[in-house]
């Protein structure tokens, strides 16, 4: 497994957008993101022979909580169910944690979206909020001291 960084040059990459825009699911946030924001720092999960997921983040914020970040993913629906979620959510953290010094990683739920809300726990997430629609889940930052 690995991510590449999204390239709107690809067309293997705009192929791969454009197949998992056709999913409902998808739709309601990607067609909400702003792409020239969301797609520059996007990247997509590549088993040995497919493209699987997509995943990218809000705007880095430096709040009184340190350096924070949404993180947004999508999962091709023929992948579903199968670990990728988790794999690609692990990934980014590992890259992008140490890239940026962030702090904190966010995900905001949908409540129906109970597999998200297992990949969230098991990369050990915490729901921190919820309100009638949504989950919000926080995970801090570990970072190993140094001698």
């Amino acid at each position: 497994m690995s991510l590449e960084m999204y390239s709107p040059d690809n067309i293997l990459h705009q192929d791969f957008i454009k197949e998992i825009m056709k999913d409902d699911s998808v739709q309601d946030f990607l067609g909400n993101i702003d792409s020239q924001t969301y797609l520059k720092d996007s990247f997509l999960l590549k088993n040995e022979t497919d493209y699987v997921g997509f995943i990218t983040h809000s705007p880095i914020v430096d709040t009184r909580v340190g350096k924070t970040v949404s993180v947004y993913y999508a999962i091709s629906p023929r992948y579903r169910h199968l670990g990728y979620g988790t794999v690609m959510l692990n990934l980014f953290m590992e890259t992008f944690a140490a890239m940026y010094s962030l702090d904190k990683f966010i995900l905001n739920i949908k409540k129906e979206n109970l597999s998200s809300q297992q990949v969230a726990l098991k990369c050990g997430f915490q729901c921190i909020y919820e309100d009638d629609e949504n989950q919000m889940y926080c995970k801090d930052v570990v970072r190993e001291k140094k001698l």
